[in-house]
């Protein structure tokens, strides 16, 4: 008999020590997860910082300041062919038609910017190429030589569209 209760006792002991191990490792997995909820919300604070820094960089990207100038269509100031764009395109029968296009190195042919004071134009033209990355923009004036000489050179807002 007293080698079963030495036995009870011993079993006991067990199920006591494997109780309280439960227990603690029960504790230890509460405060595992606190500490992952923690970094968690430390992670998901991190992200929102990072979405809002991307939108403020993105309305940046979409608008800045550019010096601005117009040019015509007069042989001085283009090619041998006044009237066709660097894409190609007839300028001047746009402009008769009341589309305003513009030069600029620093935008894609057919981007469409919107220049504050003087409206919304397409990039259908290119700019000499000393002024690439230089935040330049030529308004095509048709062949209002007048008017493109009296706008002269402005530092204007322009956003993309």
């Amino acid at each position: 008999m007293k080698t079963i209760a030495k036995l009870f006792l011993i079993l006991a002991g067990i199920i006591a020590v494997l109780t309280l191990w439960n227990i603690h490792s029960a504790r230890s997995q509460d405060i595992r997860l606190q500490h992952l909820n923690a970094e968690l919300n430390d992670i998901q604070d991190g992200l929102d910082t990072v979405s809002s820094t991307l939108a403020t960089v993105e309305l940046q990207a979409r608008s800045r300041m550019m010096t601005v100038t117009m040019y015509t269509s007069r042989p001085q100031e283009t090619d041998g062919s006044p009237c066709t764009a660097a894409s190609n395109v007839d300028i001047c029968k746009l402009h008769k038609a009341g589309v305003d296009t513009c030069a600029s190195n620093d935008y894609r042919f057919g981007t469409r910017l919107t220049v504050n004071g003087l409206g919304t134009c397409l990039v259908l033209d290119r700019m000499n190429r000393r002024y690439t990355g230089k935040g330049r923009l030529d308004w095509y004036a048709g062949n209002d030589l007048a008017a493109a000489t009296q706008f002269g050179i402005k530092t204007l807002t322009v956003e993309t569209n």
